[in-house]
């Protein structure tokens, strides 16, 4: 009976401990937790092909920043020279395989400090 117990005890602590390593990685595939603040200058760029078109803003030095959806609909920004302040989020983009990977920079929580 004892025997059991122990196995019974021992299964338990490595399914919480399986349980535990597994949600640290989702934890760090998500980047939660990176509250990173910066302040970025450059051009609103919209790119892609519709629907799927996306914001960002690109640095003299040819950084790419992604900005939140709720930007697109402030036209008067685009293609304009801004400044922004936001929380930096770096998200890695995977193929299927796996055996590329991206790595994008996002900004979120953009607030507009000025306008050119």
């Amino acid at each position: 009976m004892n025997k059991k117990i122990l196995f019974s005890i021992i299964i338990i602590i490595i399914i919480l401990s399986l349980t535990i390593v597994l949600y640290i990685n989702r934890l760090s595939l998500f980047n939660i937790g990176n509250k990173d603040k910066i302040t970025v200058q450059g051009i609103i760029k919209l790119v892609g092909s519709e629907p799927f078109t996306k914001l960002i803003i690109q640095t003299s030095d040819g950084n790419k920043y992604y900005l939140p959806d709720s930007l697109k609909n402030d036209t008067e920004l685009f293609y304009k020279k801004v400044t922004l302040q936001g929380i930096l989020k770096k998200k890695i983009l995977k193929t299927a395989d796996g055996k590329h990977k991206l790595e994008q920079l996002h900004l979120e929580d953009v607030k507009i400090i000025s306008k050119e």
